[in-house]
């Protein structure tokens, strides 16, 4: 889950503690004077990751296929194709559980959203789920219904939502230029870094080079390493750097 969706239980992100408490996210929830700590985490493959598991999920419980977040137990096969959606012999580490209530599809959906969304899901969403659970049949239907449920706003959020019915605006593409194509690379590296293996001396009129491979002994990078790219230099204490 840590590298899926950047969270995991009893842990944090980073070694500068856990998500800022007053973090805002950029556009709507900046301008409406609202804070989102755990966004600064989140990008959209990590959203989108986060629903693939959770639908994963619910309909085969904690397995190691379909995107899911578990493990599948030893001597069992290990891919979702096959599987029967809802049944959890299959090897399962482990599974949600759902006690039906007796009563009509209104009594399920009415449950599932208090269970999920404290009972803020709104009526529209409900409508949707009830007809698609009844589309469903009894045995399939629980499933759906809780896989829609895990796609709505007021399962990803804690406040009340409304629906104003309005279409999204169609953005219209950024005018060609005559410029040349420039790209940002953006290189995230998990955990610490040796930053003394960044660069190194490689050409010297000083003892840089000897000093290096003295004081970085065991982690240092060999000559054979330190060949492969070298870069000049100028106004530096070394010419030549890698």
């Amino acid at each position: 889950m840590a590298s899926r969706i950047k969270q995991m239980a009893h842990a944090i992100p980073n070694v500068f503690s856990f998500f800022k408490p007053e973090f805002e996210a950029d556009g709507v929830i900046a301008s409406s004077s609202l804070v989102s700590p755990e966004a600064a985490a989140h990008n959209t493959p990590e959203i989108i990751n986060l629903c693939n598991g959770l639908i994963s999920l619910i309909k085969y419980g904690l397995v190691n296929c379909a995107d899911n977040f578990g493990t599948t137990l030893a001597g069992h096969k290990s891919r979702c194709s096959g599987r029967k959606r809802g049944r959890f012999k299959d090897g399962s580490s482990g599974h949600l559980t759902f006690s039906m209530p007796e009563g009509d599809a209104d009594s399920v959906v009415n449950k599932l959203a208090t269970l999920l969304t404290s009972g803020r899901l709104n009526q529209h969403s409900r409508g949707i789920i009830k007809d698609s659970y009844l589309n469903a049949g009894p045995e399939e239907g629980p499933v759906k219904a809780q896989e829609l449920i895990v796609t709505t706003a007021e399962f990803h959020t804690t406040g009340t939502t409304t629906k104003d019915g309005d279409d999204r605006p169609t953005l219209s593409l950024p005018p060609a230029t005559a410029r040349g194509y420039k790209a940002t690379i953006f290189v995230m590296l998990a955990g610490g870094i040796d930053s003394f293996n960044i660069v190194t001396p490689h050409t010297c009129d000083n003892n840089l080079v000897d000093q290096y491979e003295r004081e970085r002994r065991s982690v240092m990078l060999s000559r054979e390493e330190r060949e492969k790219h070298v870069i000049d230099a100028e106004g530096q204490p070394c010419t030549k750097f890698s």
